[in-house]
C-alpha cells in the first residue's frame, strides 16, 4: 500500500510538473551534450513546426542568423563553471520567420559534477528587439538633427557677426570723428 501511495504521489508530481512546463509560453528544451533532444515542450515544437512524437532522441539544430552564429559557442565555457548557466540573445528561423530568442542555458550535472544534459529556456523577444532598434534609430535621428542645428546656429552666428563688426566699427569711427558740414547733410 505504501508503494502504491508513493507511485500515486510520483504520478501526481509528474503531472503537475508537465502541466507547469506545457503551459509556459517559453521554449523549453533539454538535450544531451551530444545534442540529442531528451525533452521539448509544446511551445518549442510550435515555434519550430516539429512533431512532439518525432523529436525525442533526434538531433536538432535550428537555423541561426549568420550574424548570430557562434554566440552560444563563445559562451559555452560558462556551463562548466558555477553557476553553470549562460544567457544570450540569438535570431533563429522559426515557422514565423526570423525571431529573436533570449536563451538561458543550464548545465544539468550528475553526482560526479559531469554535465548530463543542457536545459535551454527561451523567450521570444522579437518585439522588444524591434522597439530597441526603433528607439536607436530615433536617437540617431535626434542626434543628427541636433548636430545640424548646432552647425546652422554656428554658421548664422558667424554670418551675422561679421557684418555687425563692420557696422559697429564704422559707428565708432563716426562717433569719434568730427563731421564736416557736408558729412552732416
Amino acid at each position: 500500500e505504501a508503494l502504491n501511495d508513493a507511485n500515486a504521489d510520483l504520478r501526481q508530481s509528474e503531472e503537475r510538473y508537465r502541466g507547469l512546463v506545457e503551459t509556459q509560453d517559453a521554449l523549453i528544451v533539454r538535450r544531451t551534450s551530444e545534442g540529442r533532444l531528451t525533452f521539448v515542450n509544446s511551445t518549442f515544437c510550435e515555434h519550430f513546426a516539429l512533431d512532439p512524437d518525432d523529436v525525442e532522441g533526434s538531433l536538432f539544430t535550428p537555423d541561426i542568423h549568420p550574424e548570430d552564429r557562434g554566440i552560444a559557442e563563445e559562451l559555452r565555457f560558462g556551463l562548466d563553471t558555477p553557476p553553470y548557466r549562460i544567457r544570450y540573445d540569438q535570431r533563429v528561423l522559426t515557422h514565423a520567420g526570423w525571431r529573436w530568442i533570449a536563451w538561458v542555458d543550464y548545465a544539468i550535472r550528475d553526482d560526479r559534477g559531469q554535465t548530463r544534459e543542457i536545459q535551454s529556456i527561451g523567450r521570444d523577444v522579437t518585439a522588444r528587439k524591434q522597439a530597441e532598434e526603433q528607439l536607436k534609430g530615433a536617437r540617431d535621428d535626434a542626434e543628427a538633427a541636433n548636430r545640424a542645428k548646432s552647425s546652422f546656429l554656428a554658421t548664422v552666428s558667424h554670418e551675422i557677426r561679421t557684418p555687425m563688426n563692420g557696422i559697429i566699427g564704422m559707428t565708432r569711427l563716426l562717433l569719434d570723428t568730427e563731421l564736416t558740414e557736408q558729412q552732416h547733410g
